[in-house]
């Protein structure tokens, strides 16, 4: 899969496009996306999909970046996985938003892309301040040549899934909610960095992760699981200040492996994944009564893995 943004040179005369962010890569977006995929197959036509960064609520909107389910380097890999030949990121500036649909399309779109066919979601809106969907642009888009396809939403149960309703649950620390939605453990890759050595002291040694895109889970501890290289191990994440140990506004994510002591270099690359939310951050009385929380974590964790090891469940 190749990954452009604004400054590349990249273009193609013909091509199968979608466009939109595609933020987490969820049940909703995989449909599509496989669907865009075998439809560019068919036509043996490239599959593009025509993204923004920094996300457009941030610009427009004023959020930060914890706006994000996952970072752009996970959405394409998923991306990448599900068989994308192109993913193109414009940049989003305030002056960009204020471009008409019509506008966006000819001088961005169809100069670089040549779309033959566009498959929409179903909510999809672009435009200034998001005036147009697709009905507003059909003609425009069929003088040009170009079929039109729009993807019905997709439901889980009787909830339609989208990248909103994921955050709400993320905010809510819903993190198997939050997974069944994605299609997938909730995850973040990043680089391991080093901590001050705390965890070994207290004999719970912990890797100290970086990750790619800003944090956007609730504080808290965590079952999960961690690839590092060709290996998985089960472990315990937690996500805070350390309120018990020092003073800082930091937030940080440390992942104690249970039953093993692996040893690996600062730098190596890793991949998180969230599977259940234990409990919330909170300070404790003494070192003791931190220490006697966090085997009991780990307890539960493992129980929590033994139950889902049981039923066949796996990343």
């Amino acid at each position: 899969m190749k990954v452009c943004d604004f400054r590349s040179s990249e273009r193609l005369q013909s091509s199968v496009l979608t466009i939109g962010n595609f933020d987490g890569v969820h049940l909703g977006h995989r449909e599509l996306i496989t669907h865009l995929v075998s439809t560019a197959s068919q036509r043996q036509l490239p599959s593009v999909i025509y993204s923004f960064t920094p996300h457009p609520a941030v610009v427009v909107g004023g959020r930060g970046e914890h706006l994000r389910i996952s970072s752009e380097v996970d959405n394409e890999k998923i991306m990448d996985q599900l068989g994308v030949d192109v993913v193109y990121y414009e940049n989003f500036t305030k002056q960009f938003a204020q471009l008409s649909a019509t506008e966006f399309l000819e001088n961005y779109v169809f100069k670089r892309w040549g779309p033959k066919k566009i498959i929409f979601g179903y909510d999809f809106k672009f435009g200034a301040s998001k005036a147009s969907g697709v009905s507003e642009v059909r003609d425009f888009l069929q003088s040009k040549g170009c079929e039109i396809e729009v993807c019905p939403p997709f439901y889980l149960n009787d909830d339609v899934v989208s990248s909103s309703l994921i955050r709400e649950e993320i905010g809510q620390g819903r993190v198997e909610r939050t997974n069944a939605l994605l299609g997938r453990p909730l995850s973040l890759s990043g680089v391991l960095v080093s901590g001050k050595g705390l965890g070994k002291t207290i004999k719970v040694p912990t890797m100290n992760l970086k990750p790619h895109g800003d944090m956007f889970l609730q504080p808290g501890v965590y079952v999960s699981k961690v690839r590092v290289g060709a290996q998985i191990f089960p472990s315990v994440t937690n996500i805070g200040v350390n309120p018990t140990v020092e003073s800082s506004s930091h937030i940080k994510i440390e992942t104690h492996i249970l039953d093993s002591v692996p040893n690996y270099d600062e730098g190596q690359i890793f991949e998180l994944f969230f599977l259940k939310r234990l409990r919330g951050e909170r300070k404790f009385e003494s070192i003791d009564a931190l220490v006697n929380q966090i085997k009991e974590d780990c307890k539960m964790a493992k129980q929590y893995l033994k139950r889902q090891d049981e039923v066949g469940l796996s990343i």
